[in-house]
């Protein structure tokens, strides 16, 4: 049987890289994950400064976050903290939504255009250009 963890990675994974190089490797450890920068997969030619490496990162991030949620899991992110011994992601994996936000992760309260807390839509006309 796979570990929760386990099966967030299986999602994180599966997120676009830069050139499909897939840049990233991670480590589990009870209720952490880590994603660490693969420096072996760089694209030295076309991203020297290894751009396209790090939002490849942050796409397998957003990936295990949605997967997480899913799961009726929050997450605590760290962005490479100096506590650690390589430069990494850390997700640290909690039960519940935090107070504040529904099931989905979506934050309560938001508030339309009036302020009044229902969205309201602009009516067709006013998203003509003048001279139309």
């Amino acid at each position: 049987m796979t570990s929760i963890p386990e099966q967030l990675i299986s999602y994180a994974v599966r997120a676009p890289s830069g050139h499909n190089t897939q840049p990233w490797q991670f480590s589990v450890e009870q209720d952490t994950i880590r994603i660490y920068p693969d420096l072996s997969r760089r694209l030295c030619v076309v991203d020297p400064e290894d751009h396209a490496l790090f939002i490849s990162l942050g796409c397998a991030l957003e990936n295990l976050v949605v997967a997480a949620a899913q799961q009726g899991l929050v997450v605590s992110i760290d962005y490479f903290p100096s506590d650690e011994l390589e430069e990494c992601l850390r997700v640290r994996l909690l039960e519940g939504a935090r107070e504040g936000e529904d099931d989905a992760g979506e934050t309560r309260g938001r508030s339309g255009p009036t302020g009044k807390g229902d969205p309201q839509f602009l009516p067709t006309a006013a998203l003509h250009c003048p001279g139309e």
